[in-house]
């Protein structure tokens, strides 16, 4: 596999600032180039209010001859909550979230901060040769609880979502709850 990262990022007045990433990704089998990937990402943070920080993310990612193990998802492991893990697979894919992170409690105990989260996501993968239509995009809305440890040399909090799809998501119930670590997105050094 060969690959290029192009990142760049702007601070902009007082407490806010953006962040854009361009990765270009190719695999190589027998020395030729089998399937060739794209992606683009752009994020912006507002830590303008206190205790809060507004979190924006747009993502596209677009593919060509990819193999079928892969194909670009949307689903719940990348940021389209309340549908399954990877619920739209194509070689296309567009993925929006909001999300106010608030912090409730710092340093409680000397063992842990305790924050929330109110969230939005929308989304969909879909193959070469059709286009994407705005009935396509699935959504979820919730909310979610985040526990990080203050006395870790990792910050990446335990981040608890619950979140409601806003059209069929194909399982059981529209509800979903979500217990991972780290944040769905932010900045990061890698």
């Amino acid at each position: 596999t060969l690959s290029a990262r192009l990142r760049g990022g702007r601070a902009g007045l007082g407490p806010r600032f953006g962040v854009g990433t361009f990765d270009l990704t190719t695999a190589v089998a027998a020395g030729q180039a089998r399937g060739l990937l794209a992606l683009f990402e752009t994020q912006y943070f507002d830590q303008g209010l206190p205790g809060q920080t507004v979190a924006l993310r747009a993502s596209y990612g677009h593919g060509l001859r990819l193999s079928p193990d892969s194909l670009l998802a949307a689903g719940e492991k990348n940021g389209l909550r309340a549908y399954g893990s990877e619920q739209f697979l194509g070689t296309r894919r567009i993925l929006l979230n909001a999300e106010d992170r608030i912090g409730l409690v710092d340093d409680a105990w000397s063992l842990v901060s305790v924050g929330g989260a109110v969230f939005a996501d929308a989304g969909y993968a879909w193959p070469a040769g059709s286009g994407l239509r705005p009935a396509d995009l699935h959504a979820s809305v919730g909310v979610g609880l985040r526990l990080s440890a203050t006395r870790s040399t990792r910050r990446d909090p335990v981040r608890m979502d619950l979140a409601y799809a806003l059209q069929d998501n194909r399982q059981r119930s529209r509800w979903s709850l979500a217990i991972v670590m780290g944040q769905l997105f932010g900045p990061r050094s890698d």
